[in-house]
């Protein structure tokens, strides 16, 4: 499996919908995300991080400031390691297996989040922050 390196030149504002458990609710999120905003011309995000001891997750969608309401979260810019996963819902039980893999990788930053890059309907980005 190959691993690539991407950066984010800025930090990528969304508006997100948190899952309200990890990892079953994930999918409802997004069900709720693209329920409340018109989704055409944005681009999808999934953030897993621990917060509290506790694994958090936030289905997000980029923001285009015409969301009042929804909260927001900002996805650090910086290097990231990458895995480009095509036809991901064939895989969606590997995905986990797939970030424990980023995670050890000796250029993965500790305490890193976990981020799912939609780049396109069929393919995810699945990346760690590099050192």
């Amino acid at each position: 499996m190959d691993i690539i390196k991407h950066t984010f030149e800025a930090d990528i504002p969304t508006v997100f919908v948190p899952a309200a458990s990890f990892p079953d609710g994930i999918k409802p999120a997004f069900n709720e995300l693209c329920g409340k905003l018109k989704m055409q011309g944005r681009t999808l995000y999934g953030v897993t991080e621990r917060v509290n001891g506790e694994w958090v997750y936030r289905a997000c969608a980029s923001d285009t400031g015409n969301e009042p309401g929804m909260p927001h979260y900002n996805i650090p810019a910086g290097k990231y390691l990458a895995y480009v996963l095509p036809d991901w819902e064939k895989h969606l039980p590997m995905i986990g297996q797939y970030f424990e893999w980023l995670l050890d990788h000796k250029d993965a930053k500790k305490d890193t989040i976990a981020l799912e890059y939609y780049k396109t309907m069929d393919e995810v980005w699945l990346m760690v922050q590099h050192k």
